[in-house]
């Protein structure tokens, strides 16, 4: 695949398509990516790079350095040059979006393979639950069991505690004792009538 683009571009930020078929890039290069910088650029904006991101180029590679040794992504020495030992762009991509969880261009999150709305669903998932939605999903759980009943899936308590049980214990929080507790609370929420 030819490539338009010159990946000497004068432009700021990365050619990204330019950049997403690397498999290993420089160390130094790794941390301009994150940062949303042009590595091809950084010689002849390294002034503007100083007073805009010096801190944040300095803070990721000092914190980059200390995890390096004990991770995968990295490759070590290619010149002589600790800024210009290699890395392994997915590897390190992920490990800056999952592990460290940096402020980063959405172009470098795609990089190491995660789906931004999938990681921000499940981090909010993990966020504590308020009162009303709770309620909210006793009841859904209320109306779906009531489904259940209605349609004849399944004729008694019994029989769908212990399919549930068989079938989903091994995610946890489908005991038997743990099924009679909600299911009571969500037949109570809609008022289900025996």
């Amino acid at each position: 695949m030819i490539i338009s683009d010159s990946k000497y571009s004068e432009e700021k930020t990365p050619k990204w398509a330019y950049w997403k078929q690397f498999k290993y890039v420089s160390f130094e290069d790794a941390i301009y990516l994150s940062l949303d910088l042009n590595p091809h650029m950084m010689p002849w904006m390294l002034q503007e790079a100083c007073d805009f991101y010096c801190q944040e180029i300095d803070e990721r590679t000092e914190v980059s350095y200390n995890w390096a040794d004990s991770l995968d992504w990295y490759c070590g020495d290619i010149d002589e040059i600790p800024s210009r030992d290699k890395v392994d762009l997915i590897g390190f991509a992920s490990w800056v979006c999952k592990k460290m969880k940096w402020e980063v261009p959405e172009e470098f999150f795609k990089v190491s393979g995660f789906d931004q709305e999938a990681v921000t669903q499940a981090e909010n998932s993990e966020k504590a639950v308020n009162p009303k939605e709770l309620a909210n999903h006793v009841k859904l759980i209320g109306a779906l069991y009531d489904i259940i009943i209605q349609k004849g899936l399944y004729r008694t308590d019994d029989e769908l505690k212990a399919y549930l049980e068989a079938e989903y214990d091994h995610l946890g929080g489908f005991s038997r004792r743990t099924l009679d507790s909600r299911i009571r609370a969500a037949k109570k929420a809609i008022h289900f009538k025996d």
